[in-house]
């Protein structure tokens, strides 16, 4: 994704000049969305996490929002700088993206796995 971070800097501006951009990452999103709807899923029918569909599917499109748009939002923000006083590193920025979306999975998940994500939050929180 750092890589990329041009794009998804100014996606709302290469989207609207670029119909063929914006049809390849409306479908990337749909396959992203359903990705992480198949994962809840899977998770939902081990009893390591209780949700709804309708819970599922609105996490689904918040964690694609938090990991599309993290790192336009942190720049705008001002968080970027809020660790160093200086613009955060490609690893923090991305690091905070990760703990932002485990975030959003947390309450959802039970036993085992909610502990296992809480532990990765701490780690990525720690880096």
């Amino acid at each position: 994704m750092w890589e990329y971070r041009f794009f998804y800097r100014d996606l709302d501006e290469i989207t609207s000049r670029n119909r063929k951009i914006a049809l390849r990452f409306a479908d990337f999103n749909r396959r992203s969305e359903a990705t992480v709807i198949e994962l809840c899923n899977g998770l939902v029918a081990t009893a390591a996490m209780h949700a709804t569909e309708p819970e599922i599917a609105a996490l689904a499109q918040n964690v694609l929002m938090v990991a599309t748009y993290w790192m336009s939002w942190q720049r705008i923000s001002g968080r970027s700088s809020a660790r160093m006083g200086t613009e955060a590193a490609p690893d923090e920025r991305l690091t905070q993206a990760a703990y932002q979306v485990m975030a959003l999975i947390a309450p959802f998940l039970r036993g085992e796995a909610r502990a296992l994500i809480e532990h990765l939050a701490a780690d990525y929180l720690a880096s």
